[in-house]
Formats: structure tokens, sequence, C-alpha cells
């Protein structure tokens, strides 16, 4: 994984985006790039090309500044100079840049990367050698093939390109005065950006913390997370945003196959899904988040198959005043049986706190359920840095894909509460993992989200996926076959925050200052998770709803009521509706209000 800050159409775009690289640049070690442009009032000034240390790239055509050095204080020395020399003849009203923290696993490449535009990519693919032999293009890695590959078909076919990549990415594409914000299908890779009208500033980068540091600034407002079924493109002299929407994965047609059929299929998919993701660096060990459970379990007999050199972690609270934690008592049995290597991190609940204070900020986030995960994640990447993994293998996704969570039991639609799941997985749980990992330099590989298991597993009949109070049952019995004992493959799931004591512990040291969890974690990071609007009718439900999330730090914006013409009216809540507006002025809260006929 790499890093990526883009600031256009400001005056101090270079220093913000300089700025923005030092608050991320764990995300990239190997060496951190910045290509400008100048720009008056009347339209764009060109620059001449230059590259610090050697490490240009020196192609394309002239139009951009490129710097690249191996460290950010080398950076800012070499922009200055080469500032300087641009602004010498001209003072430009404003700047466009766009910089790239380098973390280098496929090739050295020193980026953004120029050809007819400009490239910052945070980018694995999988399949770029078969693209390169395919369109016969000659690239040293991942993210040269994807620079080629897109000006090679045109921008103008960029969704077809698109669906070509096998891999996870978000990268940034800047061709004259059209930006692109592009990020996978799935939403692996992150992508933020804000916009403002006032001063005509828009700002892209991968972690929120950026644009948030920068809002605080310039007195900006909404920051957003780029649609990962979305191209957002903006265009640098009208300021305008169009988007361009991508199609996801459908759960239909549904497979018609029978069990054996399927069963072989996704042993197929699965096995290609880890087998891809294996680092070519033979000598580089990967690791994996391991609990026990079927889903790690399995990762762990693929990779063992694959003849891959891993390293199991699990993390838990070990504490007196606690039971053992689930998840160690299990993992430590199924590397015995399995002969894996396990690394066991422990802490106590005095150490939690300290722990707390890193996580809470870094996930910019305190809500309890999202916290209790990362806390043990945290513990095992920071475990994982140590023994020199670069790779750390999560079983993240099974559950969505293969319907494991108690809703899809509820549903009257099984594949589609799966594919309802998926889509929402960027906000709920792929961005907090992106970021612990990066805090570590680690890159996060996600079996279970590969795109053709994912197509595939979404068109798989219900009755195998559940049935007789059992769920993923096509999974459990894949791993059976895989040589997994029925203890593992049919252990019940338990969430992560559970079976490392994480929430247990969380909640201990909440009582203990005499506060909820929620209230407790928002000691770590007072920033509200959510903008959120109420649908408010005045009576006791909503006004809980409304108090609840406040308790969980979330920013409540409005107030929405809907006043029915209707007085009988079965759907909407009529008795007292008028009060509405003297609560919403007591709360200090703006009230919206609607008529509907009930």
């Amino acid at each position: 994984m790499c890093g990526i800050v883009g600031v256009f159409n400001h005056a101090q775009a270079v220093e913000q985006v300089l700025s923005g690289l030092e608050k991320i640049g764990h995300r990239g070690r190997d060496g951190y790039g910045l290509c400008f442009r100048l720009s008056s009032a009347q339209g764009l000034v060109h620059g001449s090309a230059h590259s610090g240390n050697g490490f240009g790239n020196g192609k394309g055509r002239v139009g951009d500044s490129v710097v690249f050095e191996r460290n950010l204080a080398d950076l800012r020395r070499s922009l200055e100079r080469s500032l300087k020399k641009e602004t010498s003849a001209s003072l430009p009203s404003r700047l466009h840049a766009l910089g790239h923290a380098l973390h280098a696993l496929v090739g050295f490449v020193p980026q953004p990367l120029r050809g007819a535009g400009v490239l910052a990519a945070n980018c694995e693919i999988y399949n770029w050698k078969a693209l390169a032999l395919k369109y016969h293009i000659d690239a040293a890695n991942d993210s040269e093939l994807l620079l080629k590959l897109i000006e090679k078909k045109g921008i103008e076919n960029l969704k077809d390109t698109l669906a070509e990549l096998d891999g996870v990415y978000a990268f940034v594409y800047w061709q004259g005065s059209s930006v692109y914000l592009v990020r996978d299908i799935m939403g692996v890779k992150p992508l933020w950006y804000v916009s403002d009208g006032d001063t005509d500033m828009f700002a892209v980068s991968s972690e929120q913390k950026v644009l948030c540091a920068l809002s605080r600034e310039t007195h900006l407002e909404i920051i957003r997370e780029l649609n990962p079924r979305e191209i957002l493109i903006y265009d640098l002299c009208s300021r305008e945003m169009s988007r361009e929407h991508r199609p996801f994965f459908s759960p239909e047609p549904e497979a018609r196959l029978p069990q054996k059929a399927l069963e072989d299929s996704v042993l197929k998919l699965l096995t290609q899904a880890v087998k891809k993701r294996i680092p070519e660096t033979s000598c580089m060990p990967v690791g994996l988040l391991f609990s026990g459970g079927v889903d790690s379990t399995t990762l762990g007999l693929l990779l063992q198959r694959l003849g891959a050199d891993f390293i199991c972690y699990t993390a838990v609270i070990d504490d007196p005043k606690f039971s053992p934690a689930p998840d160690l008592l299990y993992a430590e049995r199924a590397s015995r049986e399995y002969g894996f290597k396990l690394v066991v991190v422990r802490i106590s609940l005095n150490e939690v706190e300290g722990y707390l204070k890193k996580v809470v900020p870094l996930i910019e986030d305190s809500n309890v359920v999202k916290v209790g995960v990362a806390l043990p994640f945290y513990l095992a990447s920071e475990r994982a840095q140590k023994d020199g993994c670069r790779v750390l293998f999560s079983g993240l996704g099974s559950e969505e894909v293969f319907a494991g969570y108690e809703r899809h039991r509820r549903s009257a639609n099984v594949n589609l509460e799966c594919r309802s799941g998926l889509l929402k997985m960027y906000e709920r749980d792929l961005y907090r993992d992106d970021v612990i990992t990066m805090a570590h330099s680690i890159e996060l590989r996600l079996p279970y989200l590969d795109r053709d298991l994912v197509c595939f597993g979404l068109g798989i009949p219900p009755r195998f996926k559940l049935g007789d109070e059992r769920d993923k049952i096509i999974l459990r019995r894949v791993a059976e076959r895989l040589g997994l004992s029925k203890e593992f493959a049919w252990r019940r799931k338990q969430a992560a925050q559970y079976g490392s004591k994480c929430d247990r512990a969380i909640e201990k040291l909440a009582h203990g200052k005499k506060m909820t969890k929620s209230g407790y974690l928002k000691t770590f990071f007072s920033v509200p998770n959510l903008r959120l609007g109420v649908l408010f009718s005045s009576g006791k439900d909503s006004t809980y709803a409304l108090s609840v999330m406040k308790e969980q730090n979330y920013e409540i914006s409005c107030l929405i009521s809907l006043k029915s013409e209707n007085k009988d009216s079965y759907m909407f809540h009529t008795p007292a509706i008028d009060l509405v507006h003297l609560q919403a002025e007591a709360m200090g809260i703006p009230l919206l209000v609607r008529r509907t006929a009930g």
C-alpha cells in the first residue's frame, strides 16, 4: 500500500501536500514524490520537468514538475529549489499538487508517474503481468502498467480498463484540466476528498485525517469517502465535479450446480485468491490474523499447502480478572493440530488504555464495535511489523460472501443481503483495517474479497449457505475437505472484540470511570463519527434513538418530521406532532418538516 495526497486550485497546494505526506508518511517509507503544476487566473502555466536525487522517470510531455526523494526532508528542500525556479518569471495565483508515499512491494518505481497524464496510485494488481503481455506494454510493476494501460486504451474507456483489473487499488489520474478519482469496486483501498465552493479548492487523500487538518486551516466542512462504485471527475477550470457509475456484483443468475461442483469451485477460487496474494519475494514472511475459527484456519491450511512462509498472530487481553480469551484457546489448539507457527500477543487490563490512546485517533472513530475489533488487530500488526512481515492476511469478508451473520438468516433474500453487506464494507470495516496495517507499513490481503470468489459466491443458492442452525455451510464443508476437523470447521463464530476479551476490557475501564463504553471511547477522539439526520416524531422512541446516537459520538445535524394530514394514519405518528418545533428549539437542532397524505 501507498499514500496519496493531492491539493488543487490553491496557492499553498505544494505546502499542503507536503504537510499531508508528513501525516501519512507511514504509508510508504520507500520514498516520497510530488508533482506540481502552476496555474494563473487564465489557465495552466507549464513548468519544466525536474526530479530530485535522480529518481524522476523523465518520460512523457513537459508540463509538470516532478520531484522524488528518499525522505520527506530532502523532498521539501528539492521542492523549494524547484518552486523558486518555476515562479521566478511569473507569479501564479494557484498551484496544483499531487503527492505520493511509496511502499514498494513489486519493483521500485517512484511516483507520481508521468505519461500523457500524471498518476499517483496505491495498488496491488495481481494480473498486471498478464495485462502487460496482452497489450504489449513494457512495465516494471503494476502501477506503471496501470498508467500505460489507461493511456493506451484512452481515458474515455476508463470503465472498460478497470473491468480488466484483478486486484485492489485507489488512484488519482490527472490529465490536462481533469482529475480522476478511482478505487477498486469493493473499496479495499481508501480515498477521501473535499471540495470548497468558496475558494474553489479541491483536495484528495488516502486518509481522512489529512483532510480534517486541511479543513481546520481552510474552514472546509464536508469530507467524503469516495464511493467505490463511482468514478469522480473534477475539472480544474470549471471547478465542477461529475460522476460515472460502475456496476457491482449481482446475485443473479443463481448457480445451478450440484453441491460437489459448488464446493469444487469455491475451493479452486479460494485457493487462487490466496495464491495470487502471496508476495513473489520468497524471503519475505507473511502474517495471518488467527483466531482458530473456520475463516482464518482455512487460510492457514491453504497458505501451508501453497508453501508460504507464514506466521499466525493472535492478540488477546490476558488478565487475572478475566476468564481465558476464547480466541487464544482455539488458536493454540489449532496451531498445534496443524503445525502452524503461532505468536500470541498478550496485554493486561492496565495496558489497554495506553493502546486506546493510539488506536482510536488512528481509526478516527470512537464506535464501540469498531474500536473493539481494531484493538486486537493493532496489537497483531504491531508484532507482525517487529517480525519483519510486510503482508498480513485476514479472513475479513467470508461472513458477507457465505452468509455468516444472523441478519442473513432473518432475510427474505439471503444473497441480496450478502450483496448489501458487501456494498457497506468500505464504510464499516475496510478503512479501519487499512489504516491500522498501514500505520505499521504492512500490506493487508483479503482473499475472501477476491473479485472472482465474490462474483461466484453471490450466486450460490442459499440452501448451501444456511440451514439447521448452521451458517457458511459450503465454506465449512470446503474446510473439511482441506483437512480441517469438525471441531474447528463448525465452530460458531465469535466476533473479534469478544473472542479477544477487548470489549470486556473496554467495558471494565469505562465502568471504573462511571461512564458508558461510548462515552469512555469518546474521550480519546471527540470528533463526531458521522453527521446524522433523525426521523423525529416527538415521541419517546425517536427521542431515545437520538440520545443513543449522540452518546455514541454521532453528530445530529437535523431533525426530520413528517406531518400527516390523516389523523388516523397507521404509518405516521400524529399525537403531539406539533411539539417537535419546541423540542427542536430546546435542543438547538435544525428541524425539517414535510407534509404527507399519510
